[in-house]
């Protein structure tokens, strides 16, 4: 049998990453540095230990260890990024951004430990409001460390949003024994999407219920995708764009004025060429009765001319259509064929919120309110079917949701500029001292336009977003080039295991940036045929994280980045089981919305 060549080096030709590193700083500084170890214990039970053996050295050792003793009291506590609040001790990392000096410890999210010192790992409410980038590919620990770190809002009394993308109901039940753990069982509201089976357990949501115009509309759009440069149909595609921007105000105004709800079926019923044309020539609003032939009519003689002049618009540029004649008697049937094609994008739509999940979507007053939810820092699962759908279907089912939330924040900016400040800026309705955080897991599978927006709005808002991706291509092949503006939001990166050794790999290395280092250079032999470390050093540049330091992470180990600094760390792990016991849904009662009439 012909033996195996190998080239590439074995596991013992190879030196031990960092065994080549020389550390060059004064013997003082590196004696200092220790002594913020734990090492300056032993170093006090060694001159304890002195004084016992030898009582001559008495007068020696005991004030060498009296001065020790106070400069480790009296040294100031540092951890790697910020200290906790409940120090109360000034924190030089830190600073006053007028004055430079330390601002008063405020660090309330725990993240975990420094793999190497030990020491926590805590950051300020400020700092949580820049957001944070979580990459790691499957089995890296991300959905564990993000169930662990949810336990942050929970102790501040506040919620949180997850989004999962993975479709498993086992982090639904983790997240129910998190809350029991904090008393907090009433207030779990769950968006489950699953469908494969014929169990179908979820609360109610109805998107439009609230919100203006615009956002129902935004909400509508996004589900369309984005737009296909140099696309033939592309017109059909603007007018369905303009028909859904005709239909939503007046369903709006309906809806405030009268009290008529906004649903999936409500605007799906409004996109019949009937239901505009009558509302167009003759100012009656027509609402569907299920079970009856024909729809209930509502006389809007007082409907504004700017909600109705839209429609007048719409249908005067159908090809073909005569605004002199009814909608059933027009001279040729090109008419409805043309609002046919441009209804036809949302067909889709329609079928996937009215039927398939009707029993979540097809309600008036749904038990999910999304400013409800952000507003009184609820806490809210969504549970995306990542096996039951396409890719485009499971991206449109994730859209919805953030575009709500995206409208929330909408509103949350204030559009008020006169009346006493402290009504206008400090009684804003997303203020508070701890920010309401979102999780969105698996993030690839539904990012959407806009999300890198929500970003840079949240931070004033008071709101702090965790993005959970197994790799960069997943982000890009979705969204394009904007996800490098949405992760240039996130200003703390916590990178666990990672194995994309291309875009994702460039973008970890550029971000942790070079350094310079003292390192071996060479090693000299001897005739017995062993080795010694030459006793020159260079000084090297080398990456700041080592590709293989990625690769060779454990579940919930990660390299964490923030303001220059770069820890090996260990994530927080909060030892929850929701496999055990019974859980239950919360059901609440949802009422209708007071009507208020003019007069």
């Amino acid at each position: 049998m012909v033996k195996r060549q190998i080239g590439g080096p074995l596991g013992h030709q190879q030196i031990k990453r960092g065994a080549t590193y020389r550390d060059t700083r004064p013997l003082f500084e590196r004696f200092t540095a220790e002594m913020r170890t734990s090492s300056s214990g032993f170093v006090l039970l060694i001159v304890a230990g002195l004084s016992w053996f030898i009582p001559a050295l008495v007068g020696l050792t005991l004030p060498l260890a009296l001065l020790l003793t106070c400069w480790v009291v009296t040294r100031k506590p540092l951890l790697p990024f910020h200290l906790p609040r409940y120090s109360e001790l000034p924190d030089a990392h830190d600073l006053d951004p007028s004055t430079r000096k330390p601002k008063k410890a405020g660090g309330i999210i725990y993240l975990g430990t420094d793999a190497h010192t030990g020491q926590q790992l805590w950051f300020s409410s400020d700092a949580g409001r820049q957001h944070a980038a979580m990459p790691g590919t499957t089995g890296a620990g991300k959905t564990t460390s993000a169930l662990s770190l949810m336990a942050n809002p929970l102790s501040h009394g506040s919620g949180f949003l997850l989004i999962d993308g993975k479709g498993d109901n086992t982090v639904y039940g983790d997240v129910a024994a998190l809350l029991r753990r904090f008393g907090l069982d009433d207030q779990l509201l769950t968006l489950n999407l699953l469908t494969a089976s014929s169990i179908r357990e979820s609360n109610t949501f109805n998107p439009f219920a609230t919100g203006n115009a615009d956002a129902i509309r935004e909400m509508l759009v996004s589900q369309l995708g984005e737009p296909v440069s140099n696309d033939a149909n592309g017109v059909f595609r603007d007018r369905a764009v303009n028909l859904i921007g005709t239909l939503t105000p007046a369903l709006v105004w309906m809806r405030d004025r009268h009290g008529i709800s906004i649903n999936i079926e409500t605007i799906r019923f409004a996109t019949e060429l009937r239901w505009l044309a009558t509302l167009a020539r003759h100012k009656i609003f027509l609402v569907r009765s299920p079970g009856q032939p024909q729809p209930i009519k509502i006389p809007v003689p007082d409907i504004p001319d700017d909600v109705l002049y839209p429609f007048q618009v719409y249908l005067g540029e159908l090809p073909g259509y005569d605004i002199g004649l009814e909608w059933n008697q027009q001279k040729e049937s090109r008419p409805s064929e043309q609002h046919g094609f441009a209804t036809t994008y949302f067909s889709k739509i329609f079928t996937q919120f009215a039927v398939s999940l009707g029993h979540i979507f097809k309600c008036e007053n749904g038990d999910i309110d999304m400013r409800d939810v952000v507003l009184n820092r609820r806490v809210l699962v969504v549970i995306l079917p990542s096996l039951e759908n396409s890719s485009d279907t499971l991206a449109g089912l994730g859209k919805i949701i953030v575009a709500s939330v995206r409208a929330v924040m909408a509103q949350l900016l204030g559009a008020r500029l006169n009346g006493p400040a402290s009504e206008i800026f400090k009684l804003k309705a997303g203020s508070g001292d701890a920010p309401y955080q979102f999780f969105f897991d698996e993030l690839s599978a539904y990012a959407t336009d806009g999300m890198d927006r929500m970003l840079a709005m949240g931070r004033g808002l008071n709101c702090m977003f965790w993005l959970g991706f197994q790799d960069l291509p997943g982000l890009t092949s979705r969204i394009g080039d904007k996800a490098f503006t949405l992760l240039g939001n996130a200003n703390l990166t916590h990178a666990m295991r990672l194995q994309d050794a291309m875009r994702t790999r460039e973008w970890i290395e550029k971000q942790a940036d070079r350094v310079e280092v003292t390192q071996a250079t060479h090693y000299e032999g001897n005739s017995a045929g062993s080795y010694r470390e030459g006793r020159g050093a260079e000084i090297r540049e080398v990456a700041r994280i080592p590709w293989a330091d990625l690769q060779s992470l454990i579940e919930g180990e990660a390299i964490t980045m923030f303001g220059g600094k770069v820890v090996h760390s260990k994530t927080f792990f909060a030892a929850v089981n929701g496999r055990t016991g019974v859980i239950r849904t919360a059901q609440p009662v949802m009422l209708s919305a007071p009507l208020v009439l003019d007069g």
